[in-house]
Order: structure tokens, then C-alpha cells, then sequence
């Protein structure tokens, strides 16, 4: 599976994520959520930046070079941090459809 297959340029499904890190796909998975959410449970390799913290930590990233996945709890948080960094010359951005819930399956 290559991601930029993906038809829909604004969400990734938990599906294709997960055949996406199970193939090896190079990916930047960021959880906007807060700390002690990222505690209690996250996805395989991301990296905790709260949604207020991400414009402070857009240098660690590569906007033309890194696939970047966002999510929060639900989907809203983790849209707005794709929309952000989408605006700022980020060229490849899913977000996780239904956040954290959905991987989980608690979403349903």
C-alpha cells in the first residue's frame, strides 16, 4: 500500500493505517492530545505534541519529506492539526478518521 494512493486527502482510515505500518510505510504520527491521554493508551511510534504546542515544534518536521498522520480523541483536534500544518507548507497530512476511539474500536 502506498499512502499517496490513498483517495480521500484528508483522512486516513484505522484500516490503512494500520496495513501502512505493518508494511513499513515512513510515517510522522503525531498525537495532539493531552499528556495524561497519551499516557493512558497511544498508536505504535507517535509522538505526544498537544495541539497548542505544535506550532512551537514545526522544525522537527520535514514538509516536504515526511508523511505525517494526526489524531486526537475523536477526529476534530487531530483535523484542526492537519488543516495547521497543511496552511503552513506541510504537503502530505491524513488525519485518523474517528481519532483514537476508532483505532481503538470504542468509536462504534
Amino acid at each position: 500500500m502506498t499512502l499517496n494512493k490513498i483517495e480521500s486527502t484528508e483522512v486516513i482510515t484505522p484500516e490503512e493505517l494500520k496495513e501502512a505500518i505493518k508494511e513499513g510505510e515512513s510515517l510522522v504520527i503525531i498525537d495532539v492530545r493531552q499528556p495524561e491521554q497519551y499516557q493512558v493508551g497511544h498508536l505504535p511510534g507517535a509522538v505526544n505534541i498537544p495541539l497548542i504546542n505544535l506550532v512551537d515544534r514545526l522544525s522537527e518536521f520535514d514538509p516536504e519529506k515526511d508523511f505525517i498522520i494526526t489524531y486526537c480523541n475523536g477526529g476534530n483536534s487531530g483535523d484542526l492539526a492537519r488543516k495547521f500544518l497543511l496552511s503552513e507548507g506541510f504537503n502530505s497530512v491524513r488525519n485518523l478518521s474517528g481519532g483514537y476511539k476508532n483505532w481503538t474500536g470504542q468509536g462504534k
